[in-house]
């Protein structure tokens, strides 16, 4: 299975080597490289399967292209544009008619009278874009060469999606940087941040604190017992009359 791969294109500029096109009829029997806008879906469908006819359409059943890069940058209409993908291909044309008119006799007719492609000039009428169209009978006669996707400038893009998608970012940067932190209040971190042998721990400091006290209650009883000591001395110093030899 083939690896589905897509390039960006930009609607501020075309590749190189092409421009918005006031194009001539296509010659019988020659090769040239058009455009199909679809969705990422059908895109992957065709790069897998290659293109079907459509069952109708402004020139009848068929596989609608354009050699004008604009002209397929405006499908799938009302579809979303990070969806949308433009395919690049290469078709050979057969035998081609021009449609420059709308109740043409031949307008979903012409491949029943022995045409392979059917064309319709830019600026004809028939289309609102004044962009020219080209429909293919016959799909074999198409090869894809490659997958693009759409990458419109900021200004082009629907306000509100933009907005949403910046606002879906900031609170979900928010959200993450809250949960960090909730995550770090947890008292169980306390272990790690305030060790058991840390005299700052609560709890250890409370014991701690009761051990001095209590240590200093020691010394201060056996100065009191020291210090009654020495004024019994003194006072059976005092008392005691002198000896006489």
């Amino acid at each position: 299975m083939s690896r589905i791969q897509f390039q960006w294109i930009d609607s501020s500029s075309l590749p190189q080597g092409l421009s918005h096109l006031n194009t001539p009829q296509p010659v019988d029997g020659r090769t040239y490289v058009m455009y199909h806008g679809t969705t990422r879906k059908s895109a992957k469908k065709i790069k897998a399967n290659g293109f079907r006819r459509s069952s109708n359409g402004m020139l009848g059943p068929g596989v609608y292209l354009s050699r004008d890069l604009e002209k397929a940058r405006r499908y799938p209409i009302g579809h979303p544009d990070e969806d949308r993908v433009i395919i690049k291909v290469k078709v050979n044309v057969g035998r081609v008619i021009a449609i420059n008119r709308q109740n043409h006799p031949y307008q979903k007719t012409w491949s029943s009278h022995g045409y392979d492609s059917a064309w319709v000039p830019p600026n004809c009428g028939m289309v609102n874009s004044g962009l020219e169209e080209n429909c293919i009978w016959d799909p074999s006669r198409i090869e894809v060469i490659e997958l693009k996707l759409q990458r419109l400038p900021f200004s082009y893009r629907t306000p509100s999606l933009a907005f949403h998608r910046m606002s879906s970012r900031v609170s979900s940067r928010a959200s993450s940087a809250s949960n960090f932190l909730s995550y770090f209040s947890n008292p169980l971190w306390s272990i790690f941040f305030s060790p058991f042998w840390s005299p700052l721990h609560p709890h250890l400091k409370s014991e701690s604190t009761g051990v001095r006290n209590e240590s200093k209650t020691r010394k201060s009883s056996k100065q009191q017992e020291a210090d009654v000591l020495t004024l019994r001395e003194r006072a059976e110093n005092t008392t005691t009359p002198p000896s006489h030899q």
